[in-house]
């Protein structure tokens, strides 16, 4: 356990990682890289549409996999994408990952800025 925390502080996925990525071995290094899934996720401009556009563009596309609005939620919120480790050994601390990035910090902040307004402005 205390090497799998010194991996995660150091920017070094560990485990699987999300959906959109493969880990790939190549003279004897691991990396984690984008897949043809993740592709057509980071090709999507996700910043100004809905969730169900998104599903309906997903299940066109041929991702893998049935798109639920839920599945995308949790996709649209994990910093992994941006290329930022977040995890339960890292005792809430964030850390920029030596993995690929799906999108840029910036349209990962905007992408859950749509997200989140719309929740804050229901509770108000």
């Amino acid at each position: 356990m205390a090497g799998m925390k010194a991996k995660f502080e150091k920017g070094i996925w560990v485990v699987k990682p999300p959906q959109g990525y493969d880990i790939v071995r190549t003279s004897g290094e691991r990396k984690i890289v984008v897949n043809a899934d993740g592709r057509k996720l980071k090709s999507l401009g996700m910043e100004n549409t809905r969730h169900e556009e998104r599903r309906n563009y997903f299940e066109a596309s041929g991702i893998g996999c049935k798109m639920y609005k839920q599945q995308l939620h949790k996709i649209f919120i994990n910093p992994f994408y941006c290329g930022l480790i977040s995890h339960g050994m890292l005792n809430g601390k964030v850390v920029d990952g030596v993995h690929e990035k799906m999108i840029s910090k910036e349209k990962f902040m905007k992408v859950n800025e749509v997200i989140l307004l719309p929740q804050i402005w229901s509770t108000a």
